[in-house]
């Protein structure tokens, strides 16, 4: 069995598996879609397996940013800069009145 004709069962759980491996087997799954090398009863199989592939990957993406916000609580967002932030005047120049 190729590597392109891998079923769900065949994948070792998700939950284990780095994010990268996920990407990877997302980017699998849409090509096996799109080649329409599969049955419609497969197709449907792989398009849920992508589906909590990718609900993984956002979990893993938004407690990775969560992470990094906790270790990095000094570094401005870009939300939290005011508007324009890069026109401010220089305050020790004069201002025209």
């Amino acid at each position: 069995m190729s590597s392109k004709e891998r079923t769900t069962q065949d994948f070792p759980s998700q939950e284990t598996q780095p994010l990268e491996a996920l990407i990877a087997r997302l980017e699998e799954i849409a090509q096996l879609i799109q080649e329409g090398r599969v049955g419609l009863e497969k197709s449907i199989e792989l398009y849920e397996e992508g589906q909590r592939i990718a609900q993984i990957c956002t979990e893993r993406l938004t407690a990775a940013q969560r992470k990094l916000e906790i270790l990095s609580p000094m570094r401005p967002s870009a939300d939290s800069l005011p508007p324009n932030s890069s026109d401010t005047t220089n305050p020790n120049t004069p201002q025209d009145s």
